[in-house]
Formats: structure tokens, C-alpha cells, sequence
């Protein structure tokens, strides 16, 4: 669900921007896992940072910048639009 808003179910996940705080909530040992990121630039820029300030070591971040194109063609996944719900 990428648009909860626009769903006919009721999320009552979490939503948001993806912080530290939300990363502690769910994940243990925040340095060993492989993060991957999909999105537009200034998304993944912002989670980079986000998992640098955190620890992870810059070879445990994959990262894919997606233009406003590939934006359009790849909107199936919500990890592709750069929005991730818990």
C-alpha cells in the first residue's frame, strides 16, 4: 500500500518519513543489513544521510536514483516511489 489514503482498507501501519527513530523501532542492529534504496534523487540523498548519521557503512547502502521517467514507468513497487510502509 503506497497510498494509504487512497485505499480502500484501513492502514494502521506506520507512515512517513523514514528517521532514525522509526529505523530503532524495527530494526535491531542497525549496522549489519544491506539497505537498499529506490527513488528520486532528493529521497535517496535524504535516506543516505539518514543511515550514515545511524552508523551504516557506506558499502552496506545500495542505492537508485530514479527520474521523473522512470518514476512514471516504475510506480508497481512501494520501494521504487521511495515511500516505504511499515
Amino acid at each position: 500500500m503506497s497510498v494509504p489514503e487512497n485505499s480502500a482498507q484501513t492502514w494502521q501501519g506506520e507512515t512517513g518519513f523514514i528517521k532514525r527513530t522509526l529505523l530503532k523501532k524495527y530494526v535491531n542492529d542497525l549496522r549489519s543489513p544491506i539497505y537498499y534504496v529506490a527513488g528520486l534523487p532528493e529521497m535517496v540523498n535524504a535516506m543516505q544521510a539518514v543511515l550514515a548519521d545511524v552508523g551504516v557503512n557506506k558499502d552496506n547502502i545500495r542505492a537508485e536514483e530514479l527520474l521523473d521517467s522512470q518514476w512514471i514507468t516504475a510506480k508497481k513497487s512501494p520501494i521504487q516511489e521511495g515511500r516505504v510502509i511499515f
